[in-house]
C-alpha cells in the first residue's frame, strides 16, 4: 500500500488482516478505504457487513450482504454470511434459503451444511441434524461451533459419551467458556461419572457468582455420591436467586511468568490480559489498571483492550469510567458480553437512561438474545407496563422452556399487575412446584393468591417468603398487606 495506496484489493486484505487480529477499528478504515476506490467489489462489501454486525448489531450488516450479492448472487462467503445472520435474527426461512444459495455457488459447502445442521436443530429434528453434519466429513470439525453442535446432537440422543468427548475437546481449546464447562459437566453427571462431572464443574459453583443451574447440577451429583451435607448446601444456594459480585478468573501462572510473557509481547492482549487478570487476584490493582490503561490507549480500535480496562475499573467500583470504557468497547463490538457489561455498569453509575437506550439498541438489532429479552422484562415489570412483560416473559419462555422458575414467577407478577391473578396462580404455581424455597417463586404465588381474594392460602406463603428474603422489600410490603386482610 506505501507504494500503491489506490490498490482496492490491498485496502481489502489490509481489513481481514486486522479484524482478524482484533482490531476492529483498524479493519473498518481499511475496509471503508477500499469501498472509498471500489463501490462494487463484493469481497469488499462483505467484509465491510462482517465489521457493521461486529460494531452495530445483526440487522445492520444486512444490507451490506446483500448489496455484495446484488453485485454476485452466487458470492459463497457472502452467501454464509447474510445465511448466519438471518439466522441470528430468527429468520429461518430466508437463512434456509440463503445456505441453498450457497450450496448451489458451491456444492457441498461444509459450511452451508453446518448452518443447516444447526437449522435442523433449532427445529428439534435431531436425526436430519446429525445427516447433514455427516455430509460434511470432517472437513471444518475442528470449528468449535461444530463440535458445540455435534456434542448437542449426541446429548439430545442419549449418547452421553460422545457429547462428553466432544465438549472436552472444546473445553481443551476454550478454557474460559463457561457455557461449554456447564454443558461438560452435566453430559458427565448424565453418563455417570459424577467425580469427573464435580471435578469440572465444582469451581464454578465455589463462585459467589455461580448460576443457579450449575450449582443445582452439583448438588445432585453429590446427592447421588452419598453427600448428603454438600448436596444440600449447593442446593439451598441453588433455591436462592442471591448471587454475589463476579471475582475475576485466577491464573494459573504467577505475576512474575506472565510480565516476562508480556514484554516479549509488547503490545498483545493475549498476553497482558492474563497478566492483568493475576495482577487483579495478587490485589496490585494500581498495577493492573496501569497496564490495562496502556493497553486500551496503545490499541484503540481493538474492543478486546477497552473491555479489558472497562473490567479493570468495575473490579475497582469505578463504575463511572468503566461505563466510559465499556462505551468505547461497545462501538467496536457490540456483542452479548459488553451490552451486558455496559447495561450493568450504567445501573451502577446511575446512568439508568443510559443503560436503558443501550437495551434498546441492543434489542433492536439482535432480536433473539435472551439476555437482552430478560433485562428487558426487568424493565417493563419496573416500570409496570405488564401487558408488554407478559408478551417477553411469554417468548422468553417459548425459547428457553417453562421450567425456568424465575421466569414463571416473573409471569405471575405481570400477570396480577395486569389484573388477571387466576392466571397468575397457574404460571406461580408451576414457578413454586418447580423451587419450593425460592422466595420469589413464593412470593408471586402467595401475592397471586392474596389478589385472588384467598388471603388464608396466601398468608403462610407470604411468611416462608418474607423467611427466605428478610431484606427484600417487595416482599415484605405483600406480607404486610395479607397481614392487614
Amino acid at each position: 500500500l506505501a507504494a500503491h495506496p489506490d490498490d482496492a484489493v490491498a485496502w481489502t486484505a489490509l481489513g481481514r488482516i486486522r479484524l482478524d487480529a482484533g482490531d476492529v477499528g483498524g479493519a473498518d478504515a481499511a475496509a471503508q478505504r477500499a469501498l472509498a476506490l471500489t463501490r462494487t467489489d463484493p469481497v469488499a462489501l462483505t467484509l465491510r457487513g462482517e465489521i457493521v454486525r461486529s460494531r452495530y448489531g445483526l440487522a445492520a450488516a444486512l444490507p451490506w450482504f446483500e448489496a455484495a450479492l446484488a453485485r454476485d448472487a452466487y458470492y459463497h462467503p457472502a452467501l454464509i454470511e447474510y445465511a448466519a445472520t438471518l439466522g441470528d435474527l430468527g429468520r429461518y426461512g430466508e437463512m434456509l434459503a440463503a445456505t441453498r444459495s450457497a450450496l448451489a455457488a458451491r456444492p457441498g459447502s461444509p459450511q452451508a451444511l453446518y448452518l443447516q445442521a444447526v437449522l435442523a436443530m433449532r427445529a428439534g429434528r435431531i436425526e436430519l441434524a446429525r445427516a447433514m453434519l455427516a455430509k460434511i466429513g470432517g472437513a471444518i470439525d475442528g470449528v468449535p461451533g461444530v463440535v458445540l453442535l455435534s456434542g448437542a446432537i449426541a446429548y439430545a440422543s442419549g449418547d452421553y459419551e460422545q457429547a462428553v468427548a466432544r465438549w472436552h475437546e472444546l473445553v481443551g481449546r476454550q478454557p474460559m467458556n463457561i457455557a461449554a464447562r456447564r454443558l461438560l459437566g452435566a453430559a458427565l453427571v448424565r453418563s455417570g461419572d459424577l467425580r469427573g462431572g464435580l471435578d469440572v464443574l465444582r469451581p464454578m459453583a465455589l463462585r459467589d457468582d455461580a448460576d443457579s443451574y450449575t450449582l443445582a447440577l452439583v448438588g445432585r451429583a453429590f446427592e447421588a455420591t452419598g453427600e448428603r451435607d454438600w448436596a444440600a448446601r449447593f442446593l439451598d444456594r441453588a433455591a436462592s436467586p442471591v448471587l454475589g459480585r463476579p471475582a475475576p478468573f485466577a491464573s494459573d501462572a504467577s505475576v512474575p511468568v506472565l510480565a516476562s510473557q508480556a514484554t516479549d509481547a509488547p503490545g498483545d492482549p493475549t498476553a497482558i490480559v492474563p497478566l492483568v487478570r493475576a495482577m487483579i487476584e495478587d490485589g496490585d490493582r494500581t498495577g493492573a489498571l496501569s497496564r490495562a490503561q496502556a493497553l486500551a490507549a496503545a490499541s484503540p480500535g481493538a474492543p478486546a483492550a477497552q473491555m479489558l480496562l472497562g473490567d479493570t475499573l468495575a473490579i475497582s467500583g469505578r463504575f463511572a469510567p468503566a461505563y466510559a470504557a465499556y462505551v468505547r468497547a461497545a462501538n467496536l463490538r457490540f456483542d452479548t458480553p459488553t451490552f451486558l457489561r455496559l447495561t450493568e455498569a450504567a445501573a451502577q453509575s446511575g446512568a439508568v437512561a443510559d443503560g436503558a437506550h443501550a437495551v434498546a439498541l441492543f434489542r433492536a438489532q439482535n432480536p433473539e438474545d435472551i439476555a437482552a429479552r430478560r433485562i428487558l422484562a426487568n424493565l417493563q415489570l419496573t416500570a409496570r407496563q405488564w401487558d408488554a412483560a407478559i408478551e417477553t416473559l411469554e417468548g422468553l419462555v417459548r425459547s428457553v422452556g417453562s421450567r425456568d422458575a424465575l421466569l414463571l414467577a416473573q409471569l405471575a407478577y405481570a400477570h396480577t399487575g395486569a389484573g388477571d391473578p387466576a392466571t397468575a396462580r397457574h404460571y406461580a404455581r408451576r414457578a413454586y412446584m418447580l423451587a419450593p424455597m425460592n422466595p420469589t417463586a413464593a412470593d408471586a404465588y402467595g401475592w397471586a393468591m392474596l389478589n385472588d381474594g384467598d388471603a388464608a392460602s396466601a398468608t403462610p406463603l407470604l411468611r416462608k417468603a418474607a423467611a427466605l428474603a428478610p431484606v427484600r422489600p417487595d416482599i415484605r410490603v405483600h406480607l404486610a398487606q395479607a397481614l392487614a386482610h
